[in-house]
């Protein structure tokens, strides 16, 4: 096919394959500067045909490069547009890709999820106030299948991610909360001013209030450092909870957490927390309303899992101290409740480990327990029968007779048995059938006394002394 010269219009052409440009023969403009073609041409050689050329590898095609990266820019314009956000965020997400393509980290990727997982790690940067379940719901996924592409791409670059900023939280969910509750239904509350004495005519006070109210509360929060290791969303609900109820506009606590994204027990747990703080006992509704600079002096700024932490360990080993493990008595004083039997058994217990440093796992536990009741069950509901005092002095007869029949057919007496048994530790062993011989039934307590020392240790982490209450308590009402 000829070329014609688009100036001149004259059909002369030079072909300079060095150089891979078409020339026109009559005034020299270069009419083509490429000769690259989409035709595989073989030539034969010794009778083998072969295609002549090299193949290109698809880093060095800037073309599909870009045609990748002009795709993803269409992907996050979406995102942002479905979240109204800006469009720095985009240019900048995708240069983030552009380093993903170069690392080769978007394989086995979706671009969707990618583009998400880039949009949110730049707003982050930004200090938005979008969360993670934002960008999932925009996609319509789960949270944690855009957190698999969040992680892998903070540590392959080495980023790390600004903490968020709580008040710039605030206004987003405060702004929900009203659109939810009073857009359609406002009453002024000149009638029924239970707390602040304030009066609100209308949303848009309220909403300033409300905003003033809950950021001196949350700042009150992080000061204590009730915000370390949790969830943004539960400190965030608490405090506009609060501050509705001090303005006299309180709403249930699970309607609030609908708005925040949270469970209304999260949000319960902060409010407890607040109330237990040495400096919640000290702010007024007048401190709150005029802003009144916080102090922390002498008060324990400790986070509240650190505190309930260090009780449980400083419980613990008041506990191993003053206690005697090997004592049976020791055992039983902890408990006061009665139950079945329930004395957690394992025949691979050592003669020096006591009951309270020890718990069988859940089968073992199971089938020895079953054991232990056979042999020793009817006796034992005696001594709590007898410790009650509700026993019949003829089912104790008749009970001590079956026991005795029981033991004289295998050639052994209760005692012996008991003595036997390598299911308990030796001194307990001992002092059983010390009083199994003497047959003082009083003195013992219920074997489920056993069972409550040994679980007593476990819930003991979420047990600890409340501080005295103050006008929070007003709050939970």
């Amino acid at each position: 096919m000829s070329i014609s010269c688009p100036f001149c219009f004259s059909n002369s052409t030079i072909t300079d394959e060095g150089q891979a440009k078409v020339f026109c023969g009559n005034c020299g403009l270069v009419i083509m500067d490429t000769l690259i073609v989409n035709d595989l041409i073989y030539q034969d050689q010794n009778g083998v045909s072969t295609v002549m050329g090299n193949f290109i590898s698809a880093n060095t095609s800037s073309a599909a490069r870009s045609l990748a990266i002009k795709h993803f820019s269409k992907e996050l314009e979406t995102i942002a547009m479905v979240l109204n956000l800006p469009m720095e965020l985009v240019r900048k997400a995708s240069d983030y890709y552009a380093n993903c393509l170069r690392d080769k980290a978007t394989r086995g990727r979706r671009n969707n999820l990618l583009a998400a997982a880039l949009l949110y790690i730049v707003g982050r940067q930004h200090n938005l106030s979008h969360l993670l379940i934002d960008y999932a719901d925009a996609l319509n996924v789960s949270v944690f299948t855009l957190n698999k592409y969040i992680q892998p791409f903070l540590r392959q670059y080495n980023i790390k991610l600004p903490y968020q900023d709580l008040e710039s939280l605030l206004p987003r969910f405060v702004d929900s909360i009203l659109k939810e509750e009073f857009t359609t239904v406002f009453q002024d509350n000149r009638d029924c001013m239970l707390f602040a004495n304030i009066h609100i005519a209308s949303t848009d006070q309220l909403r300033e209030h409300t905003l003033a109210v809950s950021k001196y509360i949350l700042k009150a929060s992080i000061a204590i450092n009730i915000h370390t290791g949790r969830l943004p969303s539960g400190l965030l609900g608490a405090s506009i909870f609060v501050a509705l109820k001090l303005l006299n506009y309180g709403i249930p606590i699970h309607r609030v957490a609908r708005c925040v994204f949270c469970s209304p027990d999260t949000i319960a747990r902060r409010l407890q927390e607040m109330q237990s703080s040495e400096l919640f006992t000290k702010i007024t509704i007048g401190d709150v309303l005029r802003n009144v600079e916080l102090n922390i002096e002498g008060v324990d700024i400790r986070p509240p899992s650190l505190v309930r932490r260090q009780l449980y360990y400083q419980q613990y080993a008041d506990a191993m101290v003053h206690d005697r493990p090997a004592s049976l008595k020791s055992l039983l004083a902890h408990g006061t409740q009665t139950t079945s039997m329930s004395i957690p058994i394992d025949l691979k217990l050592a003669n020096d480990i006591s009951i309270r440093e020890y718990i069988a796992p859940a089968g073992v536990r199971q089938a020895k327990l079953q054991l232990f009741d056979a042999q020793h069950g009817d006796f034992y509901r005696a001594l709590q029968a007898a410790r009650e005092g509700t026993a019949d002095p003829e089912e104790d007869n008749t009970v001590q007779r079956k026991r005795q029949h029981r033991s004289e057919h295998r050639g052994l007496t209760a005692a012996e048995s008991v003595r036997n048994d390598r299911g308990l530790p030796i001194s307990v062993r001992e002092d059983l059938a010390q009083h199994l011989e003497g047959g003082t039934l009083d003195s013992f307590q219920s074997e489920s006394s056993i069972h409550n020392a040994v679980s007593s240790e476990v819930d003991c982490e979420y047990e600890y002394e409340q501080e005295p209450r103050s006008l929070w308590a007003i709050f939970n009402e």
